[in-house]
């Protein structure tokens, strides 16, 4: 395959499936609110100061307030998963067996953050070792939803406080 094909199967990858489905990837309702957040912020911008703008989100409006915190959340997932796809594709781009064939390797890092399992042939028994454990840890977390699993790192290197919880308990 071309690198334009790869690249535009790799995108629909990164955006995975539905809210509640069994993909890995960004989710095509957060795709969708950073859509409508566009389109809002381009009205608030290109209309009078004085104008109310509202928000729709899936054919109602919503309050400002909520408005933005739903559009930092969807920001705050899509950032973490676009740094978990980077910093993946920085270690194994550095080691010559993936470096071979860059485009490959993006598109099996794609697959992998999507968890659809398509593959450019780069993922094999033959790739080291370090590689093969990044790649399960990046197909687990985006399976799981990447904040979850930064929530659990988080407590197994910084402890789950629950001395404070079984303090009262004795």
């Amino acid at each position: 395959w071309g690198m334009a094909p790869m690249l535009f199967l790799g995108i629909f990858m990164l955006m995975g499936g539905a809210q509640g489905s069994t993909s890995g990837g960004i989710k095509i309702d957060r795709i969708k609110i950073m859509g409508e957040t566009l389109v809002w912020w381009f009205k608030r911008a290109v209309l009078s100061p004085k104008a109310v703008v509202l928000m729709r989100h899936d054919g109602k409006a919503v309050k400002e307030s909520q408005a933005e915190t739903l559009v930092s959340k969807s920001l705050l997932l899509i950032l973490c998963y676009l740094l978990l796809l980077a910093g993946t594709l920085i270690i194994l781009l550095h080691d010559p067996y993936f470096a071979s064939n860059a485009a490959g390797t993006i598109f099996d890092v794609l697959s992998c953050v999507g968890n659809n399992g398509a593959s450019a042939g780069m993922i094999s028994a033959l790739m080291p070792d370090y590689s093969k454990v990044l790649l399960f840890i990046v197909m687990w977390a985006a399976r799981l939803e990447i904040i979850p699993v930064m929530i659990l790192f988080w407590g197994l290197i910084r402890g789950f406080g629950w001395e404070s919880v079984t303090r009262g308990h004795k």
